[in-house]
């Protein structure tokens, strides 16, 4: 079970690839990503590779700011329906708690958080962690697309109050500057940008009610598909192990790095997820398998708890 982000994700590498002396075809090789992927915006490809990707090219080419680059090559289409649904909703702060609901339709890698107090916002990115591999270049680039994205349709005179990086400053900060134009802050506690709270609940004119109902039917029925699937992901790992005599909590945790932390719509649903991916276990056969597994079934209130670990690791 491996993170997933669309390769839309990818736009603008090869341009920039090029741009720098690198052959953008071998770089995808090299990572194991279909060239398919820098034609086809709707892919799903492995966010580890995304990252493996990105930092491999930046190493190669010694250029710091390879993500700022690509994200001067995007527009707000990048994001697919979900784009067309922040458009449309009536604020800033609505448009948000849209990104944040259906973020998971784009990646599974990345969460989004929106922080008040004092009149401040902080629109927190926290990414995937994948062990010691940095991901210094999709950090930079999901913001630069955020910024970016904020600016269309707050304006282009809109600036936030500043733009935080938990990793270290580059050698050079001019590409940084030029692209964010406000305060950097680097080596800090989170990766987000401040604005102020009032901005939040700038009316957004594009604004449509009809068309932003239409598209959250739309993102809920890919959203319903994603959650068929992790039900039946769940399944068949659990089946799996237990036809092994081998099955644990643990050794399913190992199977995938640790998203972000689960959308919002994924720990609503827990409960059903759980009783979904139960039914679906017992009705495989799987409960009596447990007995030699490492961790046996012994009643159905074990099994539900086990369950729920096994989920709360893959989600």
């Amino acid at each position: 079970m491996v993170m997933l982000i669309r390769s839309a994700s990818l736009t603008g590498f090869a341009e920039v690839a090029r741009s720098l002396g690198l052959d953008p075809l071998q770089q995808l090789r090299e990572v194991d990503i279909s060239p398919a992927s820098l034609q086809q915006v709707d892919l799903k490809i492995p966010a580890m590779a995304v990252v493996r990707l990105l930092e491999s090219a930046a190493t190669a080419t010694g250029a710091e700011d390879f993500g700022l680059r690509m994200a001067r090559t995007r527009q707000p289409s990048n994001l697919g329906p979900l784009a067309l649904l922040l458009r449309e909703e009536p604020t800033l702060r609505k448009a948000l708690e849209a990104l944040q609901s259906y973020l998971s339709v784009h990646t599974d890698a990345l969460s989004l958080s929106l922080e008040e107090a004092n009149g401040v916002a902080l629109i927190r990115e926290v990414h995937a962690s994948f062990g010691n591999l940095s991901a210094r270049q999709v950090t930079e680039l999901s913001l630069a697309v955020t910024h970016g994205f904020l600016k269309s349709l707050l304006g282009q005179a809109w600036v936030p109050l500043a733009i935080h990086f938990r990793h270290p400053a580059p050698r050079d900060e001019s590409t940084h500057r030029r692209v964010f134009g406000v305060p950097l802050q680097f080596n800090s506690e989170l990766d987000g940008i401040v604005c102020r709270s009032s901005d939040l609940d700038t009316p957004m004119p594009s604004a449509d009610p009809v068309i932003a109902r239409y598209v959250h039917h739309y993102l809920d029925s890919l959203k319903q598909q994603s959650r068929v699937a992790l039900v039946d992901q769940v399944q068949q790992l659990i089946g799996l192990q237990l036809s092994g005599g081998r099955c644990s909590v643990e050794r399913l945790a190992a199977a995938r790095p640790r998203p972000a932390y689960p959308a919002p719509a994924t720990a609503v649903a827990g409960g059903e997820l759980l009783v979904a991916a139960c039914q679906g276990t017992q009705r495989a056969g799987a409960a009596p398998a447990a007995q030699s597994a490492a961790r046996p079934w012994r009643d159905c209130r074990a099994a539900g708890l086990f369950v729920a670990e096994c989920i709360f690791l893959l989600v």
